[in-house]
């Protein structure tokens, strides 16, 4: 479409830069290279007010919680959020809206002879996601927003929204195996990681329930001089812990409760158990780790009369069985399938099928290399009555999601729906 013409040469551009830079020797390069970019940016970062989320489930969910409930009380906020479920708009936002796509496209052309210098320095050329970053803090500090809400890309110390010196709120929701070849195969070495983003002075909030974690945290708390809060959530769903835990920080940031109970009654993220009703109900679910997917099937009990169809793809170096094992009691019929996206591919259908029948040896399983195709015949068989559940990662999600949401949607209305 010519109006954003522009926009997609920018993203042109973005997709020529490196991807991720994966495991390296020396992680703190992740960090210093983002801090020699943001000094050639003017220091975009300085003087930002900032909440900043971790955990291996339930941060997007959190953090938009918190964004909406700043916007509601008549503040202004900066929302950082990844990955994006359609396009790259939706990783930036403040208040109500996404960037537009034009002042978008404009600030990637600023920044350009920034990035093409970095090329020649010891640090070498910033990924996207660093860039991306880099323009969400430009863009709120031209905004001029009173709070900023940044979710981890991965991890915690070595993120590289990790920059800040002093942020207000440090957040982990919780602690679980996921991206192990990269934080470390332990809960352990794991939290090490994720408790990097707890900073001097801030008031640090977890819902963890692990009493080992919940004592480390306390004591890098301790340590580094920051206000330790534990929530006692046992007891609680996942979903009511994320609840919990960001009526707690709006609590903290002098939120009031009727601004918090609004965001949660219009509480809504694409591609989080998103609930789409055409001809049947489509629900979406990028669920691609244990206890992301304990969350979806906890949210399931509404339909626990109906029959459900799954359509599932799983990134390479997932834990396959485990996230199969709790969702595949569950559903009346599987449609595996694949993907490849941004560089990032998925598991075998073999090796979903393998691991489908170790857990049920009687499941219905079609193997359908296209996901489009995959999702085209769920549909097909399903009655109206069924639920087409659509997981397992946000890349097979994101392509489903556009059936019903083009990215020209979005783009154009700087909304999700």
């Amino acid at each position: 479409m010519k109006k954003f013409d522009q926009y997609y040469r920018a993203i042109d551009y973005l997709e020529s830069l490196p991807q991720f830079f994966g495991k390296v020797e020396d992680p703190s390069i992740n960090m210093r290279r983002m801090r020699y970019f943001l000094d050639l940016l003017g220091k975009p970062d300085k003087d930002l007010k900032i909440i900043h989320i971790t955990g291996t489930a339930g941060k997007g969910s959190v953090a938009r919680m918190v964004h909406d409930s700043i916007v509601n009380s008549g503040r202004r906020s900066g929302l950082f959020t990844s990955p994006y479920s359609t396009c790259q708009i939706e990783e930036i936002q403040v208040d109500d809206l996404y960037i537009d796509p034009v002042r978008f496209a404009s600030m990637v052309e600023s920044i350009k002879k920034p990035i093409e210098e970095m090329r020649g320095s010891e640090f070498g050329t910033p990924s996207i996601f660093e860039v991306i970053f880099a323009i969400a803090l430009l863009y709120f500090k031209e905004e001029m927003v009173d709070w900023v809400v940044l979710e981890v890309g991965l991890g915690g110390k070595f993120d590289a929204t990790n920059i800040f010196q002093a942020t207000k709120v440090s957040v982990i929701t919780n602690i679980g195996l996921d991206h192990t070849d990269i934080l470390g195969r332990t809960l352990e070495d794991i939290a090490k990681d994720k408790a990097g983003i707890i900073k001097k002075d801030s008031s640090f909030f977890t819902t963890e329930t692990n009493p080992a974690l919940q004592k480390y945290f306390q004591s890098v708390c301790e340590n580094v001089g920051a206000v330790f809060n534990i929530l006692q959530t046992a007891e609680l769903s996942f979903e009511e812990r994320n609840r919990l835990l960001a009526q707690k920080i709006t609590e903290h940031i002098h939120v009031n409760n009727k601004s918090f109970e609004k965001a949660v009654a219009h509480f809504q993220l694409p591609c989080r158990f998103e609930i789409i009703n055409s001809n049947r109900t489509v629900i979406l679910d990028g669920a691609h780790n244990s206890i992301k997917m304990q969350s979806v099937i906890y949210k399931f009990q509404e339909f626990s009369n109906r029959k459900i169809s799954l359509v599932i793809a799983i990134a390479n170096g997932k834990d396959v069985e485990s996230i199969l094992r709790h969702i595949l009691p569950k559903v009346n019929k599987v449609y595996a399938t694949t993907f490849d996206v941004h560089g990032r591919h998925s598991v075998s259908l073999k090796d979903i099928k393998r691991c489908c029948k170790l857990i049920n040896i009687d499941v219905q399983i079609d193997l359908i290399q296209n996901p489009t195709l995959a999702f085209k015949k769920a549909e097909q068989e399903a009655s109206n009555e069924d639920v087409i559940l659509v997981t397992g990662s946000f890349f097979l999600v994101e392509i489903i999601r556009k059936i019903f949401y083009p990215e020209v949607f979005i783009l154009s209305n700087r909304r999700s729906r």
